[in-house]
């Protein structure tokens, strides 16, 4: 008896412990179970930081492609020519034919009769506008009543005042009766004209002229004188022994233009050498050597 109560204790005793450690095993924290429970959530963690880097390193390579793209844009625009703007002569044909058309187009009125067109302006004449009197037309009167009391009537052919070259008076005196006219204007009181500023030769091709500009230094008077020649022939009478300067002068036109001063005394060629064949400044003239 006593050997089977043994035995079914020892039996109690062994299911106890086979209990008990059932237990601690039950009982202990497991720390293999739960490691391989993080290692996907660091597997997530890892890959959404690798996405949020993709997708920075994507949105800035846009960026850099949007401004690289704007920047050409804007090197196009510059490079591209501006329209060129429209012809002025095309916007007022273009305004001139839409206002024809509005012209022609009949309003919605009752009647049926049609507005008529007004006629086409007519262009603005240019209206010569006449010259106000020079201050120095009473000069110029009695400078003719003068001459033609003291020299002769026919002695001047035209006589008016050059406006634009400070109301100079200005004459166009016969060839004949200019030798007489000079001793005039140089010994009147009321012109003395003891300076000859110019002396020029002109060739107008069916004419040539001389034109002589004198001045009265102490009458503050000035004339133009033009006496013409005849082209085949040209003589003018010499005026050296009223006004010194005029020898050069006169010297000068007959070598470049032909002219002969008559009673001069010493006319001779000024420039050109003596062998010179023509005379420059006359419009018809050819040179023998064309490379001269």
């Amino acid at each position: 008896m006593s050997e089977d109560k043994n035995q079914r204790e020892e039996k109690d005793h062994k299911q106890e412990q086979e209990q008990g450690h059932k237990l601690e095993q039950k009982s202990e924290p497991s720390s293999t179970p739960h490691e391989p429970s993080h290692e996907p959530l660091q597997q997530e963690a890892i890959s959404s930081s690798t996405q949020d880097v993709h997708s920075q390193a994507i949105s800035q390579e846009e960026k850099v492609e949007t401004a690289a793209l704007h920047e050409t844009a804007n090197l196009e625009q510059k490079q591209t020519p501006p329209k060129p703007p429209a012809n002025a002569t095309d916007t007022e044909a273009a305004k001139d034919k839409s206002k024809n058309d509005t012209k022609a187009t009949p309003t919605p009125t009752g009647s049926a009769k049609e507005r008529p067109a007004k006629p086409p302006r007519a262009a603005k004449s240019a209206e010569a506008v006449p010259e106000e009197p020079s201050p120095l037309q009473p000069l110029l009167d009695q400078l003719l009543e003068g001459i033609k009391r003291e020299v002769a009537e026919s002695a001047v052919q035209s006589a008016g005042i050059n406006q634009k070259n400070g109301h100079l008076i200005t004459l166009v005196v016969a060839c004949e009766h200019w030798l007489r006219l000079a001793e005039w204007l140089k010994h009147d009181p009321a012109w003395q004209c003891n300076y000859l500023r110019n002396l020029s030769g002109v060739d107008q091709e069916s004419y040539l002229e001389v034109v002589y500009h004198l001045i009265g230094l102490s009458t503050r008077r000035e004339v133009a004188i033009h006496v013409r020649a005849d082209c085949d022939s040209p003589s003018i009478p010499s005026v050296t022994s009223l006004w010194e300067a005029a020898n050069w002068n006169e010297r000068e036109v007959y070598d470049l233009f032909g002219i002969h001063f008559s009673d001069h005394p010493n006319l001779t060629r000024i420039m050109m050498p003596d062998q010179w064949v023509g005379h420059p400044l006359r419009k018809d003239y050819e040179p023998l050597d064309s490379e001269v």
